[in-house]
């Protein structure tokens, strides 16, 4: 991913050919995201300060007329305890439906649940919210008594530079495992670059969404 000086424009580049894959340009509270042809997909709104909801682009409205809400972020501050002078780290909670989002050509094929019906499990008992949502959030870094600070392993190559919006998501199994990593490249000129590895259950509209919903921590 590459953000371009002052924050405002986003494209998500396929790092094999350079191919670009989605744009995004930030109006005011919220994310506009579009096909290389420019076609809107969706919105990332910015409903509270911590919060964003992704949803489809109006013309991919359900037959209720409603747009489909794909996922949820949710920003925050956790204070660990258990370590050295309890420093605070950025976290985020990303809510979505299981429905995957996929998109072919220029159109979506398949979208995620309707908001209404996610809004609906989002407030049912917690079993039935189990069954019916997924729910990622950010992998937490340990302590190193060697270095006396907190590390967070990535991948060779893929977090080289030091950045306050490098994380990573995982599930929440027994073992957990890690469905995206996002960490800062390179710096040149006006541009900063990003690497962005996501997995199953994510779609690439909302991995980038991820991406974008942390520019907010920096």
């Amino acid at each position: 991913m590459v953000r371009y000086k002052g924050g405002k424009h986003f494209d998500l580049m396929l790092e094999e050919g350079n191919v670009l894959l989605l744009s995004a340009k930030r109006k005011g509270k919220e994310f506009c995201l579009s096909l290389p042809d420019s076609t809107p997909l969706a919105h990332l709104q910015r409903p509270s300060r911590r919060a964003f909801v992704l949803q489809a682009d109006s013309k991919h409205n359900g037959p209720s007329g409603i747009e489909p809400e794909l996922s949820r972020f949710l920003l925050d501050e956790l204070t660990l305890n258990n370590v050295p002078s309890e420093p605070q780290i950025n976290t985020v909670t990303m809510t979505m439906g299981q429905s995957p989002v996929i998109a072919t050509g220029n159109i979506y094929t398949s979208l995620a649940r309707p908001g209404a019906e996610l809004e609906t499990a989002l407030h049912a008992k917690p079993n039935a919210v189990a069954s019916s949502i997924t729910r990622l959030h950010s992998r937490r870094p340990l302590w190193n008594d060697q270095k006396e600070l907190l590390t967070l392993d990535y991948p060779p190559g893929r977090a080289i530079e030091a950045s306050v919006q490098n994380f990573q998501l995982c599930d929440e199994t027994e073992e957990p495992s890690v469905v995206l990593v996002h960490g800062l490249i390179r710096e040149e000129d006006n541009e900063e670059h990003f690497s962005l590895d996501f997995c199953s259950p994510l779609s690439t509209l909302q991995a980038f969404a991820a991406a974008l919903a942390v520019q907010e921590w920096g």
